[in-house]
């Protein structure tokens, strides 16, 4: 993966914007060795500790080739002393334990390298060392919630989060009294103490949501494949919320009822007007679906019911659908589905088969 164009590749792939066939190959990269993950996963997390810093992310040759031969440097000596990489960052050296016990000895300094002020994906990471404040230390606050599980935060400002299933949130423990930032998968609702001193930001791969004191809802799933599903939503609660794009570019403020939907693949914003009683029905365990892609159904009632469902027609995925289960069961769900659309299903255990033809 050390290619140039595979480092833009894990750029796109962050802020969403991979194609298709580039998922199934980084997919596929991660999955082949458990190094290959651990070192993504610690590039990510530091990726992410700078990405409000930076609005600009084009490939930069020269910072590249010095990446590059550095790494090529290191796997062509026979004999690499301990000290020639200085590193002396608190979130270098944790990322580095981290990962330590998964990775090669040739790729921990390859990722030294990348933290230690080379380019990655034309994003420039500044210089570490002896210059280095006190202020820069990245510690991760981490919290996330498998299926059938929901859990609810309390952050250090008195801000509550409510994770829906099968979501995780995480901040910088150093920098939260400063800077309000959230990074969040999957999907949360959150009541903000008001600060106006502080905005509070809740970070996706796509968006970016910055309030003052207010409660709204973000839904920021990713598939099977790890990128965006086809939209990311924000819905007020209370309060005005501001939402940006992955290039600080504004889209929207919205208030109380207001849910921007934004197209992942398109990079398209629509608005609509929503009932202030469905917004956290999440929480009272009731699924409430709006002209929704199947795909999306499946996969939320996949984390709300621990189970695997499986498409059978690939026409179907052009479905939408609009339906609510309040508190059903697995069978409920899937025989009150089957009753008001065009599809059929089989069970055998945890895998559901899902049939039906294309609609019109």
């Amino acid at each position: 993966m050390w290619k140039e164009e595979n480092f833009e590749r894990l750029l796109r792939y962050w802020h969403g914007k991979s194609s298709p066939k580039e998922e199934v190959e980084i997919r596929q990269w991660l999955a082949r060795e458990p190094e290959n993950e651990a070192l993504f996963d610690a590039l990510k997390d530091y990726f992410e500790t700078i990405r409000l810093e930076e609005t600009t992310y084009d490939v930069s040759d020269k910072g590249y080739k010095r990446l590059s031969d550095k790494i090529t440097d290191w796997e062509e000596s026979v004999r690499v002393e301990t000290d020639s990489v200085s590193v002396t960052k608190d979130a270098t050296q944790k990322a580095m334990k981290s990962v330590s016990r998964k990775l090669s000895y040739k790729k921990i300094l390859a990722l030294a390298a990348v933290l230690a002020g080379f380019v990655f994906g034309g994003l420039y990471i500044w210089k570490i060392g002896a210059q280095a404040s006190e202020q820069e230390k990245v510690v991760w606050m981490k919290k996330e919630t498998g299926r059938k599980q929901q859990e609810k935060v309390a952050l250090p400002d008195g801000s509550m989060v409510y994770l829906n299933v099968e979501s995780r949130i995480k901040y910088n423990t150093n920098s939260f009294a400063q800077e309000r930032t959230i990074y969040l998968e999957g999907e949360a609702f959150f009541e903000v103490t008001p600060d106006k001193k502080r905005p509070f930001r809740v970070v996706t791969s796509s968006l970016t949501t910055q309030v003052l004191g207010t409660s709204f809802n973000v839904q920021a799933y990713r598939n099977s494949m790890g990128s965006n599903y086809g939209s990311t939503h924000v819905t007020v609660a209370t309060g005005k919320v501001r939402v940006v794009d992955s290039v600080q570019a504004e889209l929207e403020q919205l208030l109380p009822g207001d849910e921007l939907i934004y197209d992942n693949t398109r990079h398209s914003v629509q608005t609509r007007k929503v009932d202030l009683s469905t917004i956290r029905s999440w929480q009272n365990k009731r699924l409430i679906f709006r002209d929704t892609p199947i795909a999306e159904i499946a996969a939320q009632l996949e984390r709300w019911y621990d189970v695997s469902i499986v498409i059978d027609n690939p026409a179907l995925y052009s479905c939408h659908f609009t339906a609510t289960f309040n508190q059903l069961t697995l069978q409920q769900t899937l025989e009150l589905l089957s009753i008001t659309t065009n599809l059929s299903y089989q069970q055998n255990g945890k895998t559901i088969t899902l049939r039906g033809n294309a609609c019109q």
